[in-house]
């Protein structure tokens, strides 16, 4: 969730883990996708609401990670409750 660039996408693909990243931004997502074509890494990239992550990417992932500080920039706890199920 909130991947812009792909930074934390990037290591993790380049030691084999299977990743999915998105984030809100078009901008972003195009660039992280250079950054992972670049490195020759498969990630599944898409433009997506960290609030509304289910209905684009399913469950059933081992690990959700949201670096950095984008859940501060929610508004409110409420919307930071709904972006964690």
């Amino acid at each position: 969730m909130s991947c812009r660039i792909g930074t934390q996408a990037l290591g993790p693909a380049g030691f084999g883990y299977e990743m999915t990243a998105s984030d809100l931004s078009t901008g972003a997502i195009t660039r992280a996708r250079r950054e992972a074509e670049a490195r020759d890494l498969n990630i599944s990239f898409l433009v997506a609401d960290m609030r509304d992550c289910v209905s684009h990417h399913g469950t059933g992932f081992d690990v959700v990670l949201t670096a950095d500080n984008s859940l501060p920039h929610l508004p409110g706890t409420a919307a930071m409750n709904v972006a964690m199920t």
